[in-house]
């Protein structure tokens, strides 16, 4: 039975951070793992604790369905680093609408930033920006916490550094993202990262490279894949983003998105208010939001 570390609150109350395990949750002082958030928590233990955890009796713990359960990170240390086109299902769709032939021809990593200082939460309503920009889309993505400090690290030793997996929905403005060349702005406004339900550590999964994710849009399935069709997986992006470069504590790398993206149909598949987002990552959990 996995753990997955949650923020979560109860009647309104201030948001504690905890672990959930078979339905119940033990907050984190509860057990003597006292922190003030997941992310404090990453910082403080990494692994360290997880063996103390598995040992606790969380039949004591509160039930899932009297608690809240919030975004696992309120905000990150930095920028989400983003993977480009990770997925052949996913380049190859890109072609109709991107025009940039560059994109198709390297064999290279595409890395990009989305800023992630307000993230909705796993069960709440997204407030989307018609005003700006109504071609609105979804992408489903297995998201890499990052558990320690290290530079150029070695791509076979990639996963001393993980602390564990997330979902991201890298929700996206198209109109806003092509507008401006660099997907930035696009990918960057409040609230438009969905993460959770919580952060799963990585020897609850026994392979990364090969889990199933899915997306549904009121119910009709556009998302049907699995993590072993990534170009590049979760070793080689770490390797390479590491190189010359920091990568620390609670950074997040969202690694890309299959095929079946809304602006991949023709016509494309725009959301609109009152759709609902329900989207799931094998071993870590499902998102479930509304547009409002």
């Amino acid at each position: 039975m996995s753990i997955s570390f949650v923020n979560y609150t109860r009647d309104g109350t201030a948001y504690r951070s905890g672990v959930l395990r078979g339905g119940r949750i033990l907050s984190l002082a509860e057990l003597g793992l006292p922190c003030a958030s997941v992310y404090d928590y990453i910082v403080k233990y990494g692994d360290g604790g997880i063996d103390k955890i598995r040992e606790a009796d969380f039949s004591r713990g509160l039930s899932v369905d009297e608690a809240e359960i919030l975004a696992p990170f309120s905000s990150t240390p930095h920028d989400i680093i983003c993977v480009g086109l990770n997925y052949q299902s996913h380049k190859d769709e890109s072609q109709s609408f991107l025009n940039n032939p560059d994109l198709y021809s390297t064999a290279d990593a595409i890395y990009f930033a989305k800023r992630a200082y307000r993230i909705t939460g796993p069960y709440d309503d997204i407030e989307v920006r018609t005003d700006l920009d109504d071609n609105i889309d979804y992408e489903c993505e297995l998201a890499i916490v990052i558990g320690r400090e290290g530079r150029d690290i070695r791509e076979e030793d990639a996963l001393e550094y993980v602390f564990g997996y997330t979902i991201v929905n890298d929700l996206s403005s198209r109109a806003l993202q092509k507008r401006h060349g660099q997907w930035y702005k696009g990918k960057s406004l409040d609230g438009y990262t969905v993460m959770g339900p919580g952060v799963v550590p990585k020897l609850e999964i026994a392979d990364v490279g090969n889990i199933n994710l899915t997306t549904r849009v009121n119910g009709e399935l556009r998302q049907d894949s699995n993590t072993k069709y990534m170009m590049k997986n979760v070793r080689r992006l770490i390797h390479e983003l590491s190189q010359g470069m920091t990568l620390v504590p609670g950074d997040i790398i969202a690694t890309g998105t299959p095929s079946g993206v809304g602006q991949g149909f023709a016509p494309p598949k725009w959301l609109k208010k009152g759709d609902v987002i329900e989207m799931e990552i094998e071993g870590i959990g499902k998102l479930r939001n509304r547009l409002i």
